[in-house]
């Protein structure tokens, strides 16, 4: 009898510990999601604004002139600022030296922030995202300068497409197309940043 119940207890234990440890990771894993959720709010609501910490992207009012939707200018310079200081950077260290497979479990594990990062919704997308951003070579990523293509911005019926080029500190200039729909999204960024 006193067996039995020791088992129990045991067993009851060790469901115990599976348990906590499940509800750990998965509240680790939700503090990724709510802190990305927390700077996409930051960036969509112009009324948040820090000049000190935000550079505009040279050209920046190429997108003004033609920008028809309801992000400010200082929210796209936001979201172009995080792009390039923080999401970059934080790609390129975590997957500098990632294959294939890596990269897609990557995705498939964090694919709910890379769209509040990012906007990009898809494996194929991101994995060419992270392509460009592994032909760089650094220890630690420092923005030199990115600039819009002036020439390169037009305007479409839902979105604002133009080039952002992004030099860093002893790295060539690489280059991103991004989309900049007209409709704030709620759940992930309103600007989608991919390959050229």
């Amino acid at each position: 009898m006193k067996e039995k119940i020791k088992k129990t207890l045991i067993l009851l234990g060790i469901v115990l510990c599976v348990l906590i440890l499940g509800w750990i990771c998965y509240y680790i894993k939700n503090q990724d999601v709510i802190q990305a959720k927390q700077n996409l709010e930051y960036i969509n609501d112009s009324k948040q604004w820090n000049r000190e910490e935000v550079r505009y992207p040279e050209r920046a009012s190429s997108i003004k002139n033609v920008y028809e939707g309801e992000l400010t200018i200082k929210d796209i310079g936001k979201s172009m600022y995080y792009f390039t200081t923080e999401v970059i950077p934080q790609y390129y260290n975590q997957l500098k030296s990632a294959d294939e497979n890596e990269i897609l479990e990557y995705y498939a594990k964090n694919s709910e922030i890379i769209a509040i990062d990012t906007g990009i919704d898809n494996e194929e997308d991101f994995g060419n995202l992270i392509q460009m951003i592994q032909k760089l070579n650094s220890e630690n990523l420092t923005l030199d300068s990115f600039i819009i293509d002036k020439n390169k911005t037009k305007a479409k019926s839902s979105y604002t497409e133009t080039i952002l080029y992004i030099t860093y500190k002893d790295n060539e200039e690489i280059g991103f197309r991004i989309k900049i729909y007209n409709q704030i999204k709620k759940d992930a960024s309103t600007l989608i940043y991919s390959r050229l």
